[in-house]
């Protein structure tokens, strides 16, 4: 009785997301959009004002004057310098425009990445800038490293902050060697270290290679921090990141074994679920 009711609960949820959303609805979600930043709380909707969004021949009514769009946020522009003044890797594939990725953040299955999206969009609203235009984050650089939005707003530097200053500083030392080290040259160069990452996350397990451990633990300790940020922090979990960082090499496996430990708990997708 319970499979076939929830087999014909399925019939109609699918039924229902086939059930095409009327133009005027979203013509005054697109609208609001536009006027505001903000997106529809309904996934389908919102999705279909990003959709439409990407798709629209809109361009800007009006010009955002001398200086262009890094007028309108110091603070932004200041951030962003440091993407813009990072080498150019020959063989690198070319990163989709800074305007495609924030809009499709904003409505990216992971709440962190789709909050930092929502954000940036409603702030430029805010000071009037047109986020439905096609010339919107014109010639800006998207995130070379995760979620153009979370880059916009400062991350990974928001982290510095107490009482994790020094363990911020010193994890953003570590990203910026392995970021000079990759060797992006490689189209499939990120494809080891998505393993590793996911393998940590899911299951607390490292890999062997040196390269791909260091890549894991750093996006460990990333989301350990940012989940602090957020208010959501979990003081042992983040100590546990910190002793495997400052362990000397006799003391790393104890360390590490530890931090495995409470991964495998699930203590970090828990913070961010």
């Amino acid at each position: 009785m319970a499979k076939r009711l929830k087999s014909r609960l399925d019939r109609v949820a699918r039924a229902v997301d086939e059930v095409p959303i009327h133009k005027d609805v979203l013509d005054g979600a697109f609208e609001h959009f536009r006027r505001t930043g903000e997106l529809p709380e309904a996934d389908r909707l919102a999705k279909a004002v990003i959709n439409h969004t990407l798709s629209s021949a809109r361009w800007a009514h009006e010009p955002l004057g001398p200086g262009g769009l890094l007028k309108w946020a110091d603070e932004i522009a200041a951030r962003l310098e440091t993407l813009r003044s990072m080498p150019d890797t020959p063989g690198t594939p070319p990163l989709p425009p800074a305007r495609e990725r924030l809009l499709r953040e904003a409505v990216h299955p992971h709440e962190i990445v789709r909050m930092a999206a929502r954000a940036c969009l409603q702030v430029c609203a805010r000071v009037g800038i047109d986020v439905t235009a096609r010339d919107f984050l014109d010639g800006e650089p998207a995130a070379e490293f995760g979620p153009t939005g979370l880059a916009m707003l400062g991350f990974p530097e928001c982290l510095v902050r107490p009482p994790y200053v020094r363990q911020a500083r010193r994890l953003i030392a570590r990203l910026e060697v392995v970021r000079c080290r990759i060797d992006r040259s490689d189209p499939d160069w990120f494809d080891a270290f998505g393993e590793a990452i996911l393998a940590f996350r899911d299951r607390g397990e490292l890999p062997d290679a040196v390269q791909a451990r260091e890549v894991a633990l750093i996006d460990g300790e990333q989301l350990a921090l940012t989940a602090s940020y957020l208010g959501r922090g979990d003081a042992e979990l983040i100590a546990a990141f910190d002793a495997v960082a400052r362990a000397r090499r006799s003391e790393r496996a104890a360390a590490t074994a530890r931090l495995c430990e409470l991964m495998r708990g699930g203590r970090l997708l828990a913070q961010l679920a």
